[in-house]
């Protein structure tokens, strides 16, 4: 009898052990597919929280870039705007620091145009002789 008791006092004090959510960073953009034209605003939200709590927007740092290549912008918040005058992609990597010094990241992206995005190179000549006609087996 006192081992059932031991026990059940044992598993209802893991109840009352506070429960803490490992830090979450989200990106989101203003549209839910993240397509836009040249030239229009791509407007990013980030959040950084524990499950409980959001965290100060001054411990979450960003930065814009043009293809994940050249930095078009960079900044702290949990917000970010950026926009292209040409076809390609705005990645946006958005990092937040905790007391501890540890970091956690996450990346968000939006096409621009990106149908519209053409080949850097031409296909090589044996191109087609590797990979075969669409509908190839």
């Amino acid at each position: 009898m006192t081992t059932s008791r031991t026990a059940l006092f044992f598993l209802l004090s893991l109840t009352l052990l506070p429960l803490t959510a490992a830090p979450v960073v989200t990106i989101t953009t203003d549209r839910p597919g993240a397509i836009y034209a040249e030239n229009e605003e791509v407007a990013f939200t980030i959040k950084a929280w524990d499950g409980n709590a959001v965290f100060d927007a001054s411990t979450v740092a960003w930065t814009l870039s043009l293809d994940g290549d050249k930095t078009l912008a960079s900044g702290t918040g949990t917000t970010a705007n950026g926009s292209l005058d040409r076809p390609g992609f705005i990645l946006l990597n958005a990092t937040y620091t905790g007391a501890d010094g540890k970091t956690i990241s996450a990346y968000g992206a939006a096409g621009i145009s990106a149908t519209a995005i053409t080949p850097s190179l031409p296909a090589p000549d044996d191109f087609d002789a590797l990979w075969g006609e669409p509908g190839d087996t």
